[in-house]
């Protein structure tokens, strides 16, 4: 019964770990699914409510796993872990009932489960945690109070500190399609011989007051005698999807330049701002920098925003922004940038640059060889990831050790 114990307690923290690790590297992605299950539920909620939420969870779920996989304070951590698998369990059956938010989020962007899915995933997990709820009293410590309570204060800040960071920064990784070397119009091309979506299509006819279903292939087209009601359409098998879709740009005057922008040779920068009225005033001065300098240096330099024209008037009249402001859909702008003031750069219609407001660079980037300086900021980038994540790794790995050595 020991192994089962801890085996079940190491599975159980792993998967909360996961789960609240893909989430609290992206709060503002969870905060829009929040938003979503509250609106779903009749509620709707301010967004800096959802936020707040969002990071509540993430951080919690990323410190309950953390406490588990750690043996710290299993006792009172394990009632957290039941009742969060317990409530979300009963939230999921009601999603998948009503099916009125089309995923639950419980892995972020990372993956994509039905609703059913999810339920199903969440009925194989609670017996774990129903049974390290029961065992809670032979979890033991083997460490000193000290050691205890500062493991238990570490793992209780991190997460929280890692959501901030998220949210001030971009997610440390990108698990949407709008990510460095994506072609975002070759990501909205359906490609030849890809799967259609299959329907199963049933018509409906009426003759003497008596209703009958017929396919395509046997329907009484030929018989006067019978009336057509209704055609009932079910997806039966979906297709293939784009990675990217509902990406346009409208302009005032020209319209739909979707194509145009995306298709132009060189670099463009889109400063991408979905709700102008909440924009960083900072951020956009500085952006008001870049634009001068691009100007002149003949680079395409444009803002994407849902903002109504009034809020577009009233954004210029207060940064005193030159560049043009064009339409885009208010869902494909929180996708493609988890910042409400980002800047992405494009190369020949690839994505080369993505920052968020406060991580745009220095006006003085922008001069000279710009492809070349982001060449190089990437591979430092990925450097500095990847001394981060090892040395993450390598200190949760040593404190497991030591635990164990302990106990």
């Amino acid at each position: 019964m020991y192994a089962i114990n801890h085996i079940c307690r190491l599975l159980l923290g792993a998967l909360f770990i996961f789960s609240g690790f893909v989430k609290s590297i992206d709060p503002l992605g969870t905060s829009y699914k929040l938003f979503d299950y509250f609106k779903a539920g009749g509620a709707a909620i301010p967004e800096n409510i959802a936020i707040i939420l969002a990071v509540a969870l993430c951080a919690a779920e990323l410190f309950i796993g953390l406490a588990l996989f750690l043996n710290i304070k299993v006792k009172f951590v394990s009632w957290l872990s039941l009742a969060f698998m317990v409530f979300f369990t009963i939230i999921t059956l009601v999603l998948a009932l009503t099916d009125k938010v089309a995923d639950c989020g419980c892995f972020g962007d990372a993956f994509k489960l039905t609703n059913w899915q999810t339920f199903y995933k969440n009925l194989v997990i609670l017996p774990f945690a129903i049974l390290v709820f029961w065992q809670r009293k032979r979890y033991k410590e083997e460490v000193s109070i000290l050691t205890s309570w500062v493991a238990f204060s570490l793992i209780l800040i991190a997460p929280v500190l890692l959501n901030l960071y998220s949210l001030r920064h971009l997610p440390l990784i990108n698990y949407r399609p709008y990510k460095i070397g994506q072609n975002i119009w070759s990501g909205m091309q359906t490609p030849p011989n890809a799967p259609a979506d299959v329907y199963d299509i049933k018509l409906v006819y009426q003759k003497n007051g008596v209703k009958k279903e017929f396919t395509e292939q046997n329907y009484p087209w030929q018989d006067t005698t019978w009336t057509f009601v209704e055609q009932k359409t079910t997806l039966v098998k979906k297709g293939y999807v784009t990675p990217i879709h509902d990406f346009s740009i409208l302009a005032p005057t020209d319209g739909d330049i979707t194509e145009r922008i995306l298709k132009k040779r060189g670099i463009v920068f889109l400063l991408i701002a979905p709700n102008l009225a909440d924009a960083n005033i900072e951020n956009a001065k500085k952006a008001n920098e870049i634009y001068s300098i691009c100007n002149s240096r003949n680079i395409p330099f444009i803002c994407l925003s849902s903002s109504t024209g009034k809020q577009v008037e009233l954004f210029k009249s207060k940064t005193g922004a030159l560049y043009p402001i064009y339409a885009t859909d208010e869902t494909t702008l929180k996708t493609a940038m988890r910042s409400n003031l980002g800047l992405i750069m494009l190369q020949d219609g690839t994505i080369t640059g993505i920052w968020s407001g406060y991580d745009i660079p220095a006006p003085e980037f922008f001069k000279g060889n710009i492809s070349g300086k982001q060449l190089l900021a990437l591979e430092n980038t990925k450097s500095e990831l990847l001394v981060s994540v090892l040395i993450g790794a390598i200190l949760l790995f040593g404190f497991s050790l030591l635990l164990l050595r302990r106990s």
